[in-house]
């Protein structure tokens, strides 16, 4: 399966997404529509047209404020979700729309069906008993027994993961009697209905599905448990005697402003039956309601409730926990549900945590609660971030996970909870209370002795005026760890602690960890910049030609001192180290340049971003010259991309950049299917270049073999493999060119001559052409080796029935010792310039 995003604008603009990700209109699919700019009487509009379009789609989706969109947040935009299925994954899918209230005997208003029995109509309508995989469920924000439709769910169907929630609205509107009213803005969809007080749910299933659930919530308890002795249905009135919010006035030692209601919600209400469960203090009615705390589920009299905590230092555990078990499961489609309310209250924090899906396709929305499973059972809470890897194959995606070590951003989510503890927590005398130092630890501290998180850095900036910044971290970590384990790389980390806290014992020094396992140190004017450097470099040196048993790590030390931004000028020396492998001691300066090249990557990143967002991978092609028949009857495709003001990038500013963060093959996937596209429709011989990675993708054989099979000139099809492309796997490279060949298709070999470490593998596969790199090829005019090589070249291609073709021929004297050395080929600009269009 694979999933492909789309951000709407028209239907015609959608039609071209389809085109350009090659699918099929009149395929089977899930479609999953979250909009921020839609009410419901527009969106059945779009709804109507969609069909029309997609006849075999099953639709689902809801309004939310916000949505993910591979990987990262947007508001204000509606986003189309397409999951495809191949014919051999043999999933089946499903909607359904079922009515969440009831008429009541005598009553005029409705009643909410029980959460008990809404699951079994939706299983009895999607026949759920026995079937294996993901079901997605969006309930109406008026409705509250959605805690009793998990528990039924998972009870009756043990197989399948529940992944969704509460369609949301920016403004919520409450009743005198606390209840959310029903607003036009907020609604749920499927293939049958779209409006308000419906529950719209999806499946996925298939007997070979893997389907890996996980969340992070990042709560812990900060109260004993009390009784509640004041409830009616999901409204909480009194815990213990006291109010809810007097219950948490008592453990801040104030009070609780008018001003701070959206701010405690960071302190939820904990079920002591569902603790890995949290319900914010949503206040509703007037203000004489204010202190009845609503919860999606039935309270009972006597349940027993304590006070929490979301804590971003706790969130960062959890999270790198939930990666690190996606990391081993088979993934090829990510769906990601997150709580408004985590994005309104942690939204540095909420940020973060999405940034490893941001070379994914992983897509959903910001909910009013949510789905979610916890290792054992389905569940249903508020304040989670959810992540569900669906496959039915052993594919993974790329987790980039780098960034979850950069956790100073959460910094400032912990500054905007202490200024809340400041002014709700504060004695009469103005004196911290016990309970705001307790907040501060927690927000600052990691549970190791004497460490501080990213964040307390922050802190130490603005109390002790830190201003020199070192940060160590072995560049052999993945090494060490693939070779020695986890558990042998933390104790590394503590003993590399312990010889730098007593090397450094006589300086005023603070030192931090990430959970990435980077240490850093500082020091404030007690210590001067040169004074700083020269210790530092004293330390690597230390650590350097200290013994460790069975490993040995390689550090890196990168250092920033007196600058503006401390945190992200050592970063962005660390950036430089990683790409120069004859440095391993770098202090950053302004002057070297670092920062323009960082605003350089991140800007490309956006533009690569919207590119694959918008299909807007634009191929060019160049004519290649046959010399035998004198003209062009060949092209190369080249890739070039179109930002969203219209202007075209050449490989030079962006490739690079899509590779080293993983984003290249869905820029490829996209440019070979245009050019295959193209090309059957104008009967012209084309290359395409692929990288080994490309050969290897599942996705994108499954899109070459599938156009070559169709196609009714499969001869016209030639693709470049690059020979410094890191070619190891040779036995998947020959059976790939194997399957060309089958079909009639050619294999070429780009940029020969630029590396010749793999030069046997290499004339051992079964190769058509080779290009000839185009740094040889410049210099045959005035450089003899340069031109016996070319020979040489030629003659042994002859002889093996191989043709040549030169690349970068730009003058008619190189022209002239290429036909004198019998190359079959000249590509370059003394023939042709790259072009959108072949003419005919």
């Amino acid at each position: 399966m694979r999933t492909c995003n789309h951000i709407f604008k028209t239907v015609p603009q959608f039609g071209d997404f389809l085109e350009g990700n090659v699918i099929s209109c009149n395929a089977p699919m899930l479609v999953r529509i979250h909009t921020a700019v839609h009410n419901a009487q527009g969106m059945r509009g779009l709804l109507e047209e969609l069909k029309l379009l997609l006849p075999n789609a099953q639709f689902i989706g809801c309004s939310s404020p916000a949505v993910i969109f591979n990987g990262t947040r947007r508001t204000d935009v509606c986003m189309i979700s397409i999951t495809a299925f191949s014919a051999d994954e043999q999933c089946d899918v499903d909607s359904v729309s079922l009515s969440c209230f009831e008429e009541a005997d005598g009553n005029a208003e409705k009643q909410p069906v029980s959460g008990e029995e809404l699951a079994m109509q939706v299983i009895s309508a999607l026949n759920l008993r026995g079937r294996k995989g993901q079901l997605l469920v969006f309930l109406p924000q008026k409705y509250y027994q959605a805690c009793k439709f998990a528990e039924t769910i998972d009870r009756c169907c043990p197989d399948l993961r529940i992944i969704g929630g509460v369609a949301n609205d920016q403004q919520l509107e409450y009743s005198e009697q606390g209840e959310i009213s029903e607003t036009d803005s907020d609604f749920t969809l499927s293939r049958e209905f779209c409006g308000s007080g419906y529950l719209s749910a999806a499946v996925i299933s298939s007997p070979r599905m893997h389907c890996y659930e996980s969340y992070a919530l990042g709560m812990e308890k900060i109260s004993s448990y009390r009784k509640i002795d004041g409830c009616e249905r999901n409204l909480i009135y009194s815990v213990n005697g006291s109010t809810p919010t007097q219950l948490l006035a008592r453990y801040g030692g104030g009070s609780i402003r008018k001003e701070n209601l959206d701010t405690i919600r960071i302190f939820p209400i904990i079920r002591k039956k569902l603790e890995c469960c949290a319900w914010p203090m949503a206040f509703g009615g007037g203000d004489n309601q204010r202190d009845a705390v609503m919860v999606m589920d039935e309270i009972e009299q006597g349940e027993e409730v304590a006070l929490g905590f979301i804590s971003p230092s706790l969130v960062v555990d959890e999270v790198n926990r939930m990666y690190r078990g996606m990391h081993t499961q088979p993934c090829e489609t990510i769906f990601a549900y997150s709580c408004t309310l985590r994005a309104a209250i942690l939204q540095n924090c909420s940020e973060w945590e999405m940034s490893p899906l941001i070379s994914t396709t992983a897509s959903g929305a910001f909910l009013g609660g949510e789905f979610f499973y916890d290792g054992a059972h389905n569940r249903f809470g508020n304040c989670t971030f959810v992540v569900s890897a669906l496959a039915t194959t052993e594919q993974t995606q790329r987790l980039d996970t780098s960034n979850l070590s950069i956790t100073h951003t959460l910094f400032h989510d912990n500054e905007h909870l202490i200024e809340f503890l400041t002014m709700t927590a504060v004695d009469e005398d103005g004196q911290d209370t016990h309970f705001r130092q307790e907040m501060k630890s927690r927000l600052y501290d990691t549970h190791k002795q004497r460490l501080g998180r990213f964040s307390k850095l922050f802190y130490d900036m603005q109390v002790h005026k830190v201003n020199k910044l070192c940060l160590i971290f072995p560049r052999n970590c993945s090494q060490m760890i693939a070779y020695a384990g986890y558990r042998a790389y933390d104790r590394l980390t503590w003993k590399v602690l312990e010889r730098m806290q007593e090397f450094l014992k006589d300086y005023r020094c603070w030192y931090y960890l990430s959970d990435q396992g980077e240490l850093m140190v500082s020091a404030n004017d007690d210590v001067t910049a040169p004074q700083f450097e020269k210790l530092m470099h004293r330390l690597w040196e230390h650590l350097t030609q200290a013994e460790y048993y069975r490993i040995m790590p390689v550090f890196d030390f990168s250092l920033a001192m007196e600058c503006p931004n401390l945190l992200r000028s050592v970063k962005i020396a660390q950036s430089e180290l990683h790409h120069r492998s004859d440095l391993h001691f770098l202090v950053y300066d302004k002057s070297l340049g670092m920062e323009s090249k960082n605003h350089h990557d991140m800007h490309m990143m956006q533009v690569i971003h919207d590119a694959i967002a918008n299909s807007g991978v634009i191929p060019h092609y160049q004519g290649i010259h046959n010399n035998a028949e004198g003209r062009i009857t060949m092209y190369e495709s080249l890739m070039r991309i179109r930002d969203k003001n219209g202007r075209i990038y050449m490989p030079g500013e962006f490739l690079s950049v899509s590779k080293d963060y993983g984003l290249y093959g869905q820029l490829s996937y996209q440019m070979i299917a245009k050019v295959m596209n193209y090309i059957e429709e104008r009967n012209k011989q084309v290359t395409m270049n692929l990288t080994m990675h490309d050969i290897i993708d599942p996705r994108m054989t499954e899109l070459i073999y599938t156009n070559m099979q169709n196609s009714r000139h499969p001869e016209n099809f030639v693709f470049e493999v690059v020979e410094d492309e890191n070619i190891t796997d040779y036995e998947a490279m020959k059976a790939f060119a194997a399957r060309i060949h089958s079909y009639g298709g050619k294999i070429a070999l780009d940029d020969f001559g630029s590396g010749f470490s793999n030069l046997i593998n290499v004339i051992r596969l079964d190769l058509d052409y080779l290009k000839v790199d185009g740094g040889i090829i410049r210099r045959i005019c005035e450089d003899s080796d340069s031109r016996q090589l070319l020979e040489m070249v030629s003659m042994w291609c002859k002889k093996n029935r191989k043709k040549v073709i030169a690349e970068f021929v730009e003058n008619n004297a190189i022209q002239g010792i290429l036909c004198n050395c019998k190359v079959d080929f000249s590509q370059g600009f003394l023939f042709a310039h790259p072009d959108s269009m072949i003419e005919n």
